[in-house]
Order: structure tokens, then sequence, then C-alpha cells
């Protein structure tokens, strides 16, 4: 299994957000304990008031000023710890995200959240077995698991693991047979693996949800490709360049199938647009059209 993504050595912490305003004034217990407040008076937690700050004000600037000024005398509580690396996630900065993930993790390893969260930042730096490892944990943790069963899927599916890619993206939809993407994803293994009449089903079950997911265009398009109805093919590769310019794939889709339909300056036109915008790991087909490019030019 590939090594988890290493964490960056403990740095100094950065200079605090602005803190805040001294017109603002908060009541709070760093303790979390109502026992002593007195009858009629309403306090907030830390944590209580870093979440309000986080999910319903996204002041993820104030959240980091209250939780660093309340860590050092609570510093076992694991749900600070983990708001604290959620607000520096969505300030993107994910060293200290992490740091403080993996600190929420070590003083309370039965809470879910930095297990998930880690999980999606090892997606970010494409460390699949890490990412399954991570949200593994979570879904054994948290209290809505069903939540969480797509991702589980999709860690595998990274991994090339189809069955139990596919026993997670059934999953995810029996808890809602309107999962776009978990049908989506299920059409491109079968497809990987040659089944087209399953591929087509999932596909099309997935584009009827959302027509306009460009790489279930795409996909449709190599389905009807594979099937010899190229016209239809080039519709949908045109769509799915329409909806995300950037998709090389289909611009050398569209040049081969232009090139078998007989239409030379079409396949030019994308053979050119390909070989112009393709990145190094499509080295090998870069030369192939080229190779076609120079008998066109002849």
């Amino acid at each position: 299994m590939a090594a988890a993504l290493t964490l960056p050595a403990p740095c100094q912490d950065e200079p605090a957000p602005d803190s805040l305003e001294d017109d603002w004034f908060w009541e709070y217990i760093f303790d979390d304990s109502i026992e002593n407040t007195p009858t009629g008076q309403s306090y907030m937690s830390v944590v209580e008031l870093s979440r309000m700050l986080i999910d319903e004000q996204q002041n993820y600037d104030s959240a980091i000023v209250i939780l660093r000024d309340y860590l050092p005398q609570d510093s076992f509580n694991g749900e600070a710890w983990y708001l604290l690396g959620f607000a520096y996630d969505h300030k993107d900065n994910l060293p200290k995200a992490m740091e403080y993930y993996h600190k929420s993790i070590e003083v309370d390893s039965f809470y879910s959240g930095p297990w998930r969260d880690m999980a999606y930042l090892f997606d970010i730096f494409a460390q699949y077995d890490s990412m399954n490892t991570y949200m593994r944990r979570a879904i054994e943790l948290d209290e809505t698991p069903e939540s969480l069963y797509y991702d589980m899927g999709y860690s595998f599916d990274m991994l090339n693991r189809d069955d139990s890619a596919l026993c997670y993206y059934h999953k995810a939809l029996d808890i809602n047979s309107l999962d776009d993407q978990a049908l989506l994803n299920i059409g491109a293994i079968w497809g990987t693996r040659g089944d087209l009449d399953s591929a087509r089903a999932y596909t099309a079950r997935s584009l009827a949800l959302n027509p306009n997911i460009s790489q279930g265009c795409y996909n449709y398009g190599v389905i009807l490709a594979a099937d010899s109805r190229s016209q239809e093919a080039v519709d949908y590769f045109q769509k799915a360049l329409a909806l995300d310019p950037s998709m090389i794939s289909a611009k050398l889709q569209l040049g081969e199938l232009y090139e078998t339909l007989g239409d030379s300056s079409m396949a030019r036109l994308y053979f050119e647009e390909f070989v112009d915008s393709a990145p190094m790991i499509y080295l090998d087909d870069i030369d192939r059209i080229k190779a076609k490019l120079e008998t066109y030019s002849r």
C-alpha cells in the first residue's frame, strides 16, 4: 500500500488573523460546561460559537482567533482541534489543516470529522490508498455513514478495485437512486470491462438526471462510437467539449471520428487543436496525430 502523505514538520504558528473588532463582545465558557451558568443567562460554548462562525457565517478568521485562544486551556478537545483544522482547510492552508486534523485524531480517535476531511485532502494529492484508509475509518465512526458511501466507492475506483467500487456505488444508490455521479461511474466501470450494454444503461440514466455533465456526455460518446454510431457520437463529444473546453480527449475523439466520416477538414481542425493543447501525458497520441497531420498537408 502506498505510504500516507507525510505530515509536514510542525512549524511556527503563522500570525493569527486580526483580532475580533473591539466593539464585538462574545460571551462563552471555556470549559464547555453550563453547570454554573446563572439562571436566565445564555452562554455559548467555544465549540458552539466556532461552529456558528464556520457553518452559518463562513467567518473562518474569527473562528481561528477564538479557537487558538481557547485550545491552550483545553488541549484535549478533539472537536475544537478539528474545527481549527476545518477553518484553515477552507482558507486553503492545507498544511495547517492537516496538522490540526491529525491533532484532533491524536486526542480523540473516535471523532469522525477529521478522518473524513483528511480523506478529502488525500484525494487532492491523489493519495488514494490513504484516502481509502481514512474514509473507511470515517464510515466506521460517522453517525450517517451512508453519506460517505459514494466517496468510499470513488477511493476504490481510483485504486482500480472495481468490484469494491461497484459495491459502494450501489450502496450509495440504495440510499439515493438519483445519484447521477454514482450512476455515471458505474457505467464507466462497465465500459472499461467491455460490457457496453450495462455501460449504456447506467450512463443514460445518469444523463437523464444531469444532461449537462461533461464527463457523462463524453462517456456516452465513447459508447456510441464503439457501436459505430459515429455521427451521434460526434454530437456528444461536441457537447462535452462545449461544457468543458479543457477536455483534451474530446478533441482527439472528434478528430478520429471526423476522419472516419471522411471529413478531412474537420478532422484536421480537431487534430491541430489536440496537438496544440494536449499535455505531455498524451505524448504517444501527440506523435501519432502529428504524423497524420503531415499526410494532410501533402
